[in-house]
């Protein structure tokens, strides 16, 4: 599985919001997760998140948009 860091920033003091790009058996899908640091300060990821394949980024934007 390929995988790309697209934007990460901080949410607060031991958490992280980190959206991806994954390829996985030939299908690309984005992945927006929030991850934490353990006690050794590695990035972690936690079940908070949504991956979807890219083909759904236009739906994502439109939801977006509308909140703003």
């Amino acid at each position: 599985m390929d995988e790309k860091i697209i934007h990460q920033f901080r949410k607060n003091r031991t958490e992280e919001v980190i959206c991806t790009l994954k390829t996985w058996n030939g299908k690309t899908f984005f992945d927006i997760r929030v991850f934490y640091r353990n006690e050794q300060n590695e990035l972690k990821p936690t079940a908070k998140g949504i991956c979807l394949p890219i083909e759904r980024l236009p739906d994502l934007k439109t939801m977006v948009n509308l909140i703003e």
